[in-house]
């Protein structure tokens, strides 16, 4: 079941157990509780996940599965990356710095369409 809670948190670039828990409008103990035990919340899976492929979320035997950023497309050919926390943390850390860097250059091109008006 972590795998589909670590499928969830790349799939919406959710980088905490907590902001899964509130896109699930679930309490963070509640999923902790499922991590733990090992099950899901199914109903609450399907009533909040718009715009997901659930049999890509479900079904741990797919070779390819794709992220989508933005209208991008990403692959990954192994579903087992995403058992692993420390791939997924990875992953959310880069896509984090990625739109910290975007947004540096958003500022730095303001400053320099600012400055090139005088």
């Amino acid at each position: 079941m972590n795998l589909i809670f670590n499928k969830l948190k790349v799939a919406y670039e959710l980088s905490t157990d907590a902001e899964l828990a509130k896109k699930l409008e679930i309490k963070p103990s509640t999923l902790s509780m499922h991590r733990k035990r090992g099950t899901i919340d199914i109903n609450s899976i399907l009533n909040t996940c718009k715009g997901i492929d659930f049999n890509w979320l479900f079904d741990h035997n797919k070779k390819l599965i794709e992220l989508h950023n933005e209208g991008h497309s990403e692959a990954a050919e192994n579903t087992e990356m995403f058992a692993q926390g420390d791939f997924v943390n990875e992953l959310l850390s880069l896509r984090k710095r990625i739109g910290t860097l975007e947004n540096e250059i958003v500022a730095l091109q303001k400053r320099l369409a600012s400055k090139s008006r005088y």
